[in-house]
């Protein structure tokens, strides 16, 4: 499920993130990958990036959206994380509301392929003091091909300090 377009208004867009997190809770129970309302497994929303005129007004909605995300991801069990561009998404801007992200998904692209020597530190815009708790990931190769076992697919690559997923009880 997608928005690709959320209120301007920060009561709504708030209340826009609340219902997107408890889709995608419901979602991530129908696959298996939590439990809808005891959750425990970090489910991240995709805030991808909006243009740098963007205007106060815009930025105060996305901050009320991943508030309210967050939010009720945590009334659900749920850890939840936020992807999005360092600097084109104002990524530190989630630092500052009352329900901060507990992970972040960083998308900063330095590189073409795999890179083992890749960090989830010193990406623009986004202080090293925010997130420093295992609480950080970050995609640093978009779209390429590599071969695994004779099987070529085309992935992004990414680096994990972070929460991916916590496997539930039996």
């Amino acid at each position: 499920r997608f928005i690709y377009k959320f209120s301007y208004d920060p009561d709504e867009a708030y209340l826009q993130g609340r219902a997107e997190a408890e889709a995608a809770s419901i979602e991530a129970a129908k696959l298996g990958l939590t439990s809808f309302g005891s959750g425990s497994t970090i489910i991240y929303y995709d805030m991808e990036a909006y243009s740098s005129t963007s205007t106060t007004a815009c930025r105060t909605a996305v901050k009320s959206f991943v508030n309210g995300w967050v939010e009720r991801m945590h009334e659900l069990g749920n850890p939840a994380g936020v992807y999005g561009g360092s600097c084109s998404s104002y990524m530190s801007d989630w630092a500052t509301i009352p329900n901060v992200p507990n992970d972040v998904w960083i998308a900063w692209w330095t590189e073409d392929t795999y890179d083992p020597d890749a960090t989830v530190w010193g990406a623009p815009c986004l202080s090293d003091s925010l997130w420093v708790n295992n609480q950080r990931l970050r995609q640093y190769a978009g779209d390429h091909k590599e071969t695994y076992g004779g099987v070529t697919l085309e992935i992004d690559s990414d680096v994990t300090l972070g929460g991916v997923l916590a496997l539930l009880p039996p």
